[in-house]
């Protein structure tokens, strides 16, 4: 794990440890790794799409530990001296690469994965194995890697050393470069069907009446409707919905309306505004499309492919409002368009 010295001499983590967990419909793509592994068939570079939006390191680390394990028949089987090093995080044929906390910047989270970090992990994976059968590598979320660590990873795809599998998980895999897709075989996990996502939920403690809410929030996906029901987003979402309202209505201004959800964090806004903005563009693709439903339907799609851009920038409080402000305006106009 990378680390950095604190001024006191202290050892500050620049990547917090993970603990390998898969949830019930992610074990199938496990086994078939196992199978490829168990046939020699297994690919140098395997590319991984996941549905859901929650963070899935942990996932990643049990796909690792599985490839890694000394009893390949189990999946993995926790209990060999391999498992035991993934459990401790410890493992000297694993690596994991991820955005890193910057401690120049109060410790919080790079925006990419830098071509500094892959060149480390290139460095890595050239050195002699020196635990079991191969060498492990995951990068999460691969579509953080800016162009020049996507550029640098080029060649260790085409020609790594023998033994290795390079992962790359990934909530968007259309934002890598083709260069990198073309070059890992793909694969897709996505969300389970509604019976068995509803059955989940209520094994993880979600009150029956709560589970269809969050379901329809979370777009289908469990592990974010768990996310949003465990940290009371559900309840933040009605009072943004119940002020989008008065804003659309001009009962307030965008200023008060952004004022009114300070306590909101970046990850959150774009979640709320997101959302407001799959509803009304359901609304419209299911309601009658004139001329000026079609342009209102276009306006919204548009709005709803920059809602992540704006708010993925940290800058100033001052900046985040003005973006925040500005992105409301325009839904404002796109929802009252016609």
């Amino acid at each position: 794990m990378s680390a950095v010295s604190t001024p006191d001499g202290e050892s500050t983590a620049l990547v917090n440890a993970v603990t390998p967990a898969a949830r019930p419909w992610q074990k199938a793509l496990i086994r078939q790794l196992l199978q490829l592994r168990q046939q020699d068939r297994l690919p140098h570079g395997l590319l991984i799409e996941l549905g859901t939006r929650a963070d899935s390191r942990d996932f990643g680390w049990l796909l690792g530990q599985a490839l890694l394990c000394s009893n390949p028949g189990q999946v993995p089987c926790g209990h060999c001296e391999s498992c035991r090093l993934m459990l401790a995080n410890s493992h000297p044929d694993f690596s994991f690469v991820t955005r890193e906390r910057n401690p120049k910047r109060d410790h919080k989270l790079n925006r990419d994965i830098s071509v500094d970090q892959i060149r480390q992990l290139i460095h890595r994976l050239s050195l002699t194995r020196s635990q079991g059968p191969g060498r492990c590598a995951l990068i999460y979320p691969a579509e953080r890697m800016n162009r020049e660590a996507a550029n640098s990873l080029l060649k260790t795809l085409e020609e790594p050393a023998p033994g290795t599998t390079l992962i790359l998980l990934t909530h968007h895999a259309a934002r890598l470069p083709i260069t990198i897709r073309s070059r890992c075989q793909r694969w897709r996990i996505d969300h389970p069907p509604r019976e068995e996502a509803e059955d989940w939920l209520a094994g993880q403690g979600v009150a029956a009446e709560r589970i269809p809410t969050a379901l329809g929030v979370a777009c289908g996906d469990p592990e974010q409707a768990l996310l949003l029901e465990g940290n009371g987003f559900l309840d933040k979402q009605q009072a943004f919905e119940k002020q989008l309202q008065d804003f659309l209505a001009q009962r307030i201004d965008a200023p008060s309306l952004v004022a009114a959800q300070k306590d909101l964090d970046n990850d959150e806004w774009r979640q709320l505004i997101r959302d407001s903005l799959l509803l009304r563009i359901r609304e419209q693709a299911e309601g009658g499309i004139d001329e000026a439903g079609k342009q209102r339907l276009k306006q919204l799609l548009a709005l709803f492919a920059r809602s992540e851009r704006p708010l993925q920038v940290e800058e100033t409080n001052l900046n985040l409002q003005l973006q925040l402000e500005d992105l409301l305006l325009s839904m404002k106009h796109a929802i009252q368009r016609g």
